[in-house]
């Protein structure tokens, strides 16, 4: 997972030296970072310090004291402190997905009926309607269902 985060941090990190506009509104790096401390990955400390001088990490999001501070932690302390908070590793996949409707079940949506009129006004004809047997309104003398009713 350190390594994943890592690369993919790496990959983060020259997208917003490419084109600092990209990450404006969201920037990953700021997460990746902060997973990164609280796995305790002291091995990408440097890469993480280039990042922060850089400037491509918010400081206010993630302090680089306390990332220095978690990733030099040992990962059995790491883990305590993830579980301790709520969070952690999956240690059994059926438990977890089992716990998945919970987490995304939401109630249904009642909403009352839309009339006709507010999704679209109603057809308005100019003139009278003209029946199938009527004479066609072009002139022609045929009726309607033989000419141009007959599309």
């Amino acid at each position: 997972m350190i390594d994943f985060l890592a690369d993919f941090g790496t990959r983060e990190a020259q997208a917003l030296q490419d084109d600092p506009d990209s990450g404006a509104d969201f920037q990953l790096i700021d997460q990746i970072v902060s997973h990164l401390a609280d796995l305790g990955a002291a091995e990408q400390l440097p890469l993480m310090a280039e990042w922060f001088t850089a400037g491509l990490i918010d400081t206010s999001y993630v302090d680089p004291q306390d990332v220095l501070a978690d990733a030099q932690r040992k990962p059995a302390e790491c883990l305590a402190a993830l579980r301790a908070a709520g969070h952690g590793l999956i240690d059994e996949l059926l438990p977890e997905i089992a716990a998945w409707p919970d987490i995304h079940h939401m109630p249904p949506v009642s909403l009352p009926p839309i009339p006709l009129g507010a999704i679209r006004d109603p057809i308005v004809r100019d003139g009278d309607k003209v029946g199938r047997n009527d004479l066609c309104p072009c002139g022609s003398g045929r009726k309607y269902k033989k000419c141009h009713g007959a599309n």
